[in-house]
């Protein structure tokens, strides 16, 4: 785990460092107000201290994808070359089909679960304002 303490002037400004330095996995941990380091600090307005911090290990996710892509790489690389090593990148390519073929359908079930789940969470009102085509804003206050 990578831990870094930020003195910032504003909020702003430390998530702007913190996602450029750490990436977009990074979490604060605190943030305090602090006079200035130094002799500076004395005579002027409090700064903000943040600390973040993101994990460096991988995780299994992005290992099976890094080794899918890896897989497909393989395929494509086969195309290039002689029948011989198309014939040996098959069972990769048969199981990069079947591993698509799955990502499919649970993208599937994913969208329709998403579908149902927020029609039957809005009321008549709800559903009859947005088939009016109005905001989000206006529907939330009914």
């Amino acid at each position: 785990m990578i831990v870094k303490k930020y003195v910032v002037n504003n909020m702003n400004e430390a998530m702007n460092r913190i996602r450029y330095e750490l990436g977009q996995d990074a979490i604060i941990i605190s943030q305090r107000r602090i006079k200035k380091p130094g002799l500076k600090g004395l005579f002027s307005s409090k700064v903000l201290e943040v600390t973040a911090a993101v994990d460096n290990k991988k995780s299994s996710i992005d290992e099976n994808m890094k080794s899918s892509i890896d897989a497909i790489k393989k395929v494509m690389e086969g195309k290039n070359q002689d029948k011989k090593a198309v014939q040996i990148d098959n069972f990769s390519k048969n199981e990069i089909l079947k591993e698509m073929h799955q990502m499919k359908e649970m993208i599937a079930k994913i969208s329709q679960t998403a579908a149902t789940t927020s029609d039957s969470n809005k009321n008549k009102l709800q559903q009859v304002l947005e088939q009016n085509d109005l905001t989000e804003e206006v529907i939330k206050r009914y």
